[in-house]
C-alpha cells in the first residue's frame, strides 16, 4: 500500500464504539473446552490473531481496531481480536497464537523500524496473501506527525489495517480505482474518510461477505475440534 505525498488531512473513518476482546476462544465458548457449550451468538464473530511487535499503546490500537471493525462490519462479521502478545494469556488463546500461519486463522503483525528497501513502496503495509498483514506502524506515526495531527494516528492505522486485511479476505489482487482497497491514498482519499466514504465497493462486498463467511465457517469447525480433543481428556494443539 502507497501514500501519496499530499497526505495532509486528518483522516477520520467514522470510529464506532467497539470493545476489543483479548480472549476470542471465550467469545467461542473455547474458555472452558466445554462440550456443553453453546456456538451461537447475537452477532458472528471472525477471529484474527495479532502481534503488537511495534508496541502499540493500548489505547491506540483499541482505537485503530475500532476503526477497521466498522469498515470491515461490511462482510457481516464483528472482528475479534486476539492480542497474541500480551501477558495475561489463558491457555486456550496460547494455543491458537502458537499456531502457524494459516488461512483458517489469519494475522496481523505490526513492525516498527525502518522499511527494509525491498518494502519500500509499500510505505503503509504490505498482505502476504491469504495469511498475514503486516503493518509498518512507524511510517503511520512519521505521517501523523509531518502532518502535525497527532489524532490521525490511530484512523489512519484503523484504516490501513482494514485495507490490508481486505487483500488477506478477498484472496487476490485487490486494488481498485475507489474505496479503501485503493493503492495510492492523498487528499480525495482521506476526504472520503472524513465522511465515512472509505468504504468497500458494492462488487468487493459481496466478495468479502462470501470469503469472510467461509473463513468463519472453517473457524467454527477448527474450534469444535479443539472442544472435542478438550472433551475426550486431551490437552487441546496447535496440530488439533
Amino acid at each position: 500500500m502507497k501514500a501519496s505525498s499530499d497526505f495532509g488531512f486528518k483522516a477520520q473513518c467514522s470510529g464506532h464504539s467497539n470493545v476489543r476482546v483479548l480472549s476470542p476462544v471465550a467469545a467461542l465458548c473455547l474458555l472452558a473446552f466445554s462440550p456443553s457449550c453453546i456456538f451461537a451468538r447475537p452477532t458472528p464473530t471472525l477471529t484474527v490473531r495479532v502481534f503488537n511487535y511495534a508496541q502499540v499503546s493500548v489505547r491506540t490500537l483499541s482505537s485503530a481496531e475500532r476503526e477497521a471493525d466498522h469498515i470491515l462490519s461490511a462482510a457481516g462479521r464483528q472482528v475479534i481480536w486476539l492480542d497474541c502478545l500480551g501477558k495475561a494469556q489463558d491457555l486456550q488463546s496460547r494455543v491458537l497464537c502458537e499456531m502457524g500461519w494459516s488461512p483458517e486463522l489469519p494475522a496481523l503483525r505490526l513492525l516498527s523500524g525502518q522499511v527494509t528497501k525491498q518494502f519500500r513502496g509499500l510505505e503503509f503495509g504490505f498482505a502476504t496473501v491469504p495469511v498475514l498483514a503486516t503493518i509498518h506502524y512507524e511510517n503511520i506515526v512519521s505521517r501523523s506527525l509531518r502532518d502535525n495531527s497527532p489524532s490521525e494516528e490511530s484512523t489512519l492505522l484503523g484504516c490501513v489495517i482494514a485495507h490490508e486485511l481486505g487483500h488477506l479476505f478477498l484472496e487476490k489482487d485487490t486494488h481498485s480505482l475507489v474505496g479503501i482497497m485503493q493503492s495510492h491514498w492523498g487528499r480525495d482519499q482521506i476526504q472520503q474518510a472524513q465522511t465515512s466514504n472509505l468504504r468497500f465497493t458494492p462488487e468487493q462486498v459481496v466478495r468479502l461477505r462470501e470469503r469472510v463467511e467461509r473463513l468463519a465457517d472453517l473457524q467454527q469447525e477448527m474450534f469444535a475440534r479443539m472442544i472435542e480433543t478438550a472433551s475426550a481428556g486431551k490437552t487441546p494443539t496447535a496440530n488439533e
